[in-house]
């Protein structure tokens, strides 16, 4: 435990002694040091045995950066908001399960997660810039046939092996880049800009089926 953590924890015993999670996160001051901050915190909740994702109205930055005790994380109802790098870059997280929709996801919200394989039950039209990208055994991310917006490279290095984008889609450069276990592309989008597949060397098959495509 460093310092930085032990005062904090002596600064807001009420609250631990409460397990009032989302009042003590909200705690963490701002600065250089509030992402190792946020990442010490829960790896040391973990540890105890919480689940302090359950609790969050907004889940902060690097919420689980680096914490190798998570493997499955499910975010409620309870939870407003999510940030950039909310639930990414952590080493051991096998899949993220949503119990409430929301309509966009932020950028890098579940990126550089390198074991995940599933992330279901967002309801996302709108995927953010590197929204899932570099997450190499995904591939479960639910139905994006209703896509609006897959930002830059926001499934790129993904284990996709199947996509299907309705008409509505724009894709974003690099958005599936280097997708390299993607066999099977239904491609519907109106707008699809430069790179967007590029790399996908496993891509078999392609149908396009919006014939005022731009490519």
């Amino acid at each position: 435990m460093t310092d930085l953590l032990r005062t904090f924890l002596n600064d807001h015993k009420d609250l631990i002694e409460k397990e009032d999670y989302s009042s003590l996160y909200k705690c963490i001051p701002s600065g250089k040091n509030a992402r190792s901050l946020t990442a010490e915190l829960t790896s040391l909740l973990v540890s105890c045995g919480a689940e302090p994702w359950l609790e969050l109205e907004t889940i902060p930055p690097s919420f689980i950066a680096t914490v190798e005790e998570v493997e499955s994380v499910v975010v409620t109802k309870k939870t407003k908001k999510l940030v950039s790098s909310s639930l990414a870059c952590c080493p051991s997280l096998k899949s993220i399960t949503f119990s409430t929709t929301f309509e966009k996801l932020p950028n890098s919200c579940c990126n550089d997660n390198p074991e995940v394989v599933s992330i279901t039950g967002h309801g996302a039209t709108h995927f953010g810039d590197y929204c899932f990208s570099d997450c190499p055994h995904l591939v479960d991310v639910d139905s994006l046939e209703d896509t609006k917006y897959a930002g830059l490279a926001s499934f790129m290095r993904t284990g996709l092996t199947d996509v299907k984008l309705g008409e509505d889609a724009v894709v974003c450069s690099s958005a599936f880049r280097e997708c390299t276990k993607l066999e099977n592309l239904e491609l519907g989008a109106y707008l699809v800009r430069d790179g967007a597949f590029s790399s996908c060397f496993a891509l078999k098959n392609v149908t396009l089926t919006n014939p005022s495509s731009t490519l």
